[in-house]
């Protein structure tokens, strides 16, 4: 999974599945339940903080899969072989030429223009790579140890990544992923042991987004929320191109091309259950609907509409501020035009690689410690889902923010010196040296909300708690969410 050169921050590099169209990318923090669940995994680690873009798994159908797929309903629909040539020809996704500019505290860090197919993600980048050691793998045998270094890059500056999925008769919708980050010199990360040395430690501030957003032909939207350093990033898109087409007539039938609906697996299939039940004649995962029968143009229309409908968009906007003694010691706000049900995925702050504990490795005569490092985020991750209903509108929260202090580290005795002995059977057992190691002493406290709220009539979820375990006596930290469809 990657960005572009998405998210770049310091950690492993990952093996990609194919035909993603962005290098291998580290992972920058624990790996733990909420990791497992918001962030997209690869083997044992995650690949970024918060993100989870759709297209990793539900990817559109090719061009070949479209064709089979539209032959298939033509012999159905008792289309000739011309016809369903130019049907196809009319059926071709036309590029779309997309604008977009980031700015961050107002200054320009990415600007540019492409044209884009639609279902292919496509990413825009600048960014840069040094090498740097990552971690120690250890190999034992009975008579010798070793550490063998783990190389590999750490990443900096900002991607993004855009997947435009058509919305009929409408627009598109556009997924999109971005990453802001900005390393600092790596240090030598003290281990207190002689047979491993040279470790880094790795810090980095970061910002990462992943989103939904509508576009409509010819009008700009902007994106706004905290990137690398705490500087405000806003991101505008804008999609120049003729409105995808709704519906067209197939033979006996009406054709639809769905994209935007089939990349939500849930959503497609209520979508066809409500608004086509048993009447579907053909189609795929990938958002390409054949209705035939009687009435199939009224139904053909009904789900056009019912399309449309899943895809409207809703303005948010979260703003969050921590108070000690009535004035503010932290803060941020994200802002977007959301898509009805597709989730704000969200990350910002400082990540810090420590060295929280040591596995111990032993075969007759050999022995050796083996570090274990962990990545911990300061700062918020989350994501917030709006869930339009007909009594108003629910919001999806899970929210966390976190500090993180670092301490002196500790001295461990991990065995004491052992002195040379004689066997039963006269031989000899080496002596060994007192082994030491040092652990990273670190505080990092947690707080944050978890729920589904429902916004009042203002349209707002006001969250509110005391946290003076992690920022002081008389700490709150205070999260306003504002939601509408107007």
């Amino acid at each position: 999974m990657t960005f572009s050169i998405l998210c770049m921050l310091p950690l492993l590099t990952q093996q990609l599945p194919d035909g993603i169209p962005q290098p291998t990318l580290p992972s920058l923090f624990e790996l733990d339940p909420w990791a497992a669940e918001e962030g997209w995994i690869s083997g044992e680690r995650p690949l970024w903080l918060a993100l989870a873009p759709p297209w990793l798994d539900r990817p559109l159908a090719t061009a070949e899969q479209r064709q089979e797929l539209a032959a298939a309903a033509a012999a159905r629909s008792g289309m000739d072989e011309a016809r369903l040539v130019d049907f196809l020809e009319a059926r071709s996704m036309e590029q779309v030429n997309l604008h977009y500019r980031l700015t961050g505290d107002g200054a320009l860090l990415l600007e540019g223009r492409d044209r884009l197919l639609p279902g292919t993600p496509t990413a825009f980048a600048d960014v840069w790579a040094r090498a740097v050691t990552l971690d120690m793998d250890v190999e034992i045998a009975s008579s010798a140890a070793i550490a063998d270094p783990v190389t590999g890059l750490q990443w900096g500056g900002r991607s993004l990544t855009v997947r435009l999925l058509p919305v009929p008769g409408r627009g598109w919708v556009a997924e999109c992923a971005l990453t802001d980050a900005v390393p600092e010199p790596p240090r030598e990360l003290a281990t207190g042991y002689a047979d491993i040395r040279g470790l880094e430690r790795l810090e980095a501030t970061v910002g990462e987004a992943g989103f939904a957003t509508l576009l409509l032909p010819g009008v700009p939207t902007l994106v706004r929320f905290p990137g690398a350093g705490g500087r405000m990033l806003e991101l505008e898109l804008r999609a120049d191109a003729p409105v995808p087409p709704g519906v067209l007539a197939f033979g006996r039938g009406s054709w639809l091309e769905a994209g935007a609906a089939a990349a939500d697996e849930h959503g497609w299939e209520r979508l066809v259950r409500r608004w086509l039940g048993e009447e579907v004649a053909s189609g795929t995962r990938q958002g390409f609907l054949l209705v035939e029968g009687d009435g199939h143009e009224a139904r053909a229309a009904a789900l056009l509409d019912g399309l449309q409908q899943a895809t409207r968009p809703v303005a948010l906007r979260m703003t969050w501020t921590i108070e000690r003694a009535g004035a503010p010691v932290d803060g941020g706000v994200v802002e977007l035009s959301a898509v009805a049900g597709r989730a704000l995925r969200f990350a910002s702050g400082r990540v810090t690689r420590v060295l929280s504990d040591w596995d111990v490795e032993v075969a007759l005569d050999s022995r050796i410690a083996d570090p274990v490092l962990r990545d911990l985020l300061s700062g918020v991750r989350g994501s917030v889902r709006p869930l339009p209903v007909r009594a108003g509108m629910l919001l999806d929260v899970d929210l966390e923010f976190s500090s993180l202090e670092m301490g002196e580290p500790r001295n461990l005795l991990l065995s004491a010196a052992r002195a040379p002995s004689e066997n039963a059977d006269g031989s000899m057992t080496a002596g060994s040296p007192e082994q030491r190691v040092l652990v990273d002493s670190f505080d990092r406290r947690v707080a944050g909300f978890r729920g589904r709220y429902s916004v009042d009539a203002e349209g707002r979820v006001v969250l509110e708690r005391a946290v003076p375990a992690g920022w002081g006596e008389g700490a709150v930290l205070r999260v306003v969410l504002e939601a509408s469809t107007d």
